[in-house]
């Protein structure tokens, strides 16, 4: 038997091979309480915008779509993004929204038409739409201020 020198071990549970020590990857904590202020920001901004806003926070068993909403002839799926300023500088709200994201949201979407055909047949949607709205806040004086970004059309269905 050929014993073999112990060099470490990854999360996955595969041997490191490179004889660097292992540093594992720390993901910054999220509040949920600031994500749901965003969402709440982005869908008072989409009302002032004359959007008509159907369903919120809609989940099924794949994920969830934060709002769906009608402009005009569209039914729009909008993804929120909410950061703080200061981290907004170097990593734009928008810049979350990757290809894994958008074929998340292509197929919630479907998902969505499929079972609730029922609450967006009323509003005759001619066309489907995309958009990702960027809320940035900052916290001065104890109090918190948002500033919302609209991108239309982010990606195409």
């Amino acid at each position: 038997m050929v014993r073999q020198k112990f060099t470490g071990l990854t999360l996955e549970g595969s041997k490191n091979t490179s004889r660097q020590p292992f540093i594992p990857k720390i993901k910054k904590q999220r509040d949920p309480a600031i994500g749901k202020a965003g969402e709440r920001e982005a869908v008072k901004f989409l009302q002032s915008l004359g959007y008509k806003v159907i369903l919120k926070n809609w989940r099924c068993p794949e994920g969830e779509l934060d709002i769906v909403a009608i402009d005009e002839s569209a039914l729009v799926i909008v993804e929120v993004k909410t950061r703080a300023s200061e981290i907004s500088a170097n990593f734009s709200p928008f810049e979350a929204v990757d290809l894994k994201k958008e074929a998340q949201l292509k197929r919630l979407a479907n998902r969505l038409i499929y079972l609730e055909r029922l609450k967006i047949k009323p509003f005759h949607p001619q066309q489907l739409r995309f958009d990702v709205i960027g809320v940035t806040y900052s916290n001065a004086g104890g109090e918190t201020s948002f500033k919302c970004q609209h991108l239309k059309e982010a990606f195409s269905y």
